[in-house]
């Protein structure tokens, strides 16, 4: 913005420059027939040497213009691959949150066909035959099977919880982390059974975690494990109930903490992050 504000104030000082040498130069021609003691007088070489000069700050002001222009493309086609940038990473983890939601869910899904067929055998009733004492078990047996059902979590999210989670997961990337863990919290209360309940309890212990609430996202990464054995959050909230542990100077617990994510969940990223915070620890006297 200075430097065209600049190029613009510098070409009107040129413009300016370039009538008044037009009117010098007239008034030059027409000198000679001026009487002696005229007003204004200048010479021809004057002149020419004045329109030399014009002519050279048009040329720089016209080189400046170029290279404004250029930089200005520059910088838009900057901003337009920072826009691309930005746009491929939030589609990248949002397909991450879906892909960790479906392989957390996909054993509930095998879990839950397989106690079905276990069902299905029992109805070998007709055998006896006397039907009016037989028939009247059959509904009792129903029940049962069908009171065991609901505890069952969800394998399929609504497009409503979707949008909810969507919701509070943006606001996480936008660095609104108190909102973010309430939103989060929020979610958890309203859809308990939800296939996204615990990635949520894991973001909602990560925001605390973020802006160094170590207690409250202690308790957080806790419930991941204790309430959504199956999620895939399990293993990174293993990973930060160490990190967690070790930003409060629990040195015991935190050991104790990485050590369990080494042996529990071998070769994988989080188990090197772990050695890693156990290795620094070490060198650190703990």
């Amino acid at each position: 913005m200075f430097i065209l504000g600049w190029v613009r104030a510098l070409s009107v000082v040129a413009v300016v420059a370039a009538l008044a040498g037009v009117a010098l130069v007239a008034v030059g021609q027409q000198s000679p027939q001026m009487p002696a003691g005229g007003e204004v007088t200048l010479s021809r070489q004057s002149a020419m040497e004045l329109l030399s000069q014009l002519e050279a700050l048009q040329t720089e002001v016209r080189q400046l213009r170029n290279r404004v222009e250029l930089q200005g493309n520059e910088l838009e086609r900057l901003r337009a691959r920072q826009r691309d940038l930005l746009e491929d990473m939030d589609r990248r983890l949002s397909a991450l949150e879906r892909g960790a939601v479906r392989t957390a869910t996909a054993p509930m899904q095998r879990t839950a066909p397989a106690a079905a067929p276990a069902q299905t055998p029992t109805p070998p009733q007709p055998q006896p035959s006397p039907p009016s004492t037989a028939m009247v078990p059959a509904p009792a047996t129903a029940p049962t099977a069908t009171a065991s059902a609901p505890p069952l979590v969800r394998t399929i999210a609504s497009a409503q919880e979707q949008r909810e989670y969507d919701a509070a997961f943006n606001l996480l990337k936008q660095g609104l982390y108190a909102r973010a863990s309430q939103t989060f919290a929020a979610f958890i209360q309203k859809y308990p059974t939800s296939p996204l309940a615990g990635n949520a309890q894991y973001w909602t212990a990560e925001a605390n975690y973020v802006v160094r609430n170590f207690g409250p996202a202690l308790d957080g990464f806790h419930k991941v494990i204790n309430n959504y054995s199956q999620s895939a959050k399990v293993a990174d909230a293993s990973l930060k109930i160490g990190y967690s542990y070790y930003e409060l100077r629990n040195w015991d617990k935190a050991h104790a903490a990485l050590t369990a994510v080494v042996d529990r969940f071998p070769n994988t990223t989080v188990a090197k992050l772990a050695q890693i915070r156990l290795d620094k620890m070490k060198d650190e006297g703990h």
